[in-house]
């Protein structure tokens, strides 16, 4: 267990949120759309959408970042970034048992949910402890 003050946890934590956020909107934005098969995607042609999500994600990152920066003072913020993982993780859990969907929707669901989780469990801790 990292010994840090939970204010840290929480910081460190949407931290790393922004990190995997940013790190997801440069795959899509700049992945070619012939390796999508790769990641269980077929039949794309079009980098509308791919480009679209990419641009999500940087709004996200930086909403992560807002909130990791600002949990004192806007603690909406974090509730906010529990809640987007959250409906992400339900949203992709949907697409991917009710609808044709590759591995990478399960995987990014299962991560967006552990996020929600953990983001939660600290959250929670850092608010009892001030």
């Amino acid at each position: 267990m990292i010994h840090l003050h939970p204010r840290k946890r929480v910081f460190l934590m949407l931290w790393l949120m922004s990190i995997h956020s940013f790190g997801v909107a440069l795959g899509l934005m700049f992945l070619p759309t012939k390796l999508l098969p790769l990641f269980g995607f077929y039949g794309y042609s079009g980098r509308f959408f791919q480009i679209q999500s990419g641009v999500f994600h940087v709004v996200m990152a930086a909403a992560y970042l807002m909130a990791a920066y600002q949990t004192e003072r806007s603690p909406g913020l974090v509730q906010f970034s529990i809640y987007a993982k959250t409906i992400a993780f339900a949203f992709l859990i949907t697409i991917y048992f009710f609808y044709t969907a590759g591995w990478m929707v399960l995987f990014s669901a299962l991560a967006d949910g552990l996020m929600a989780l953990i983001l939660y469990l600290l959250y929670r801790e850092y608010r009892t402890r001030i």
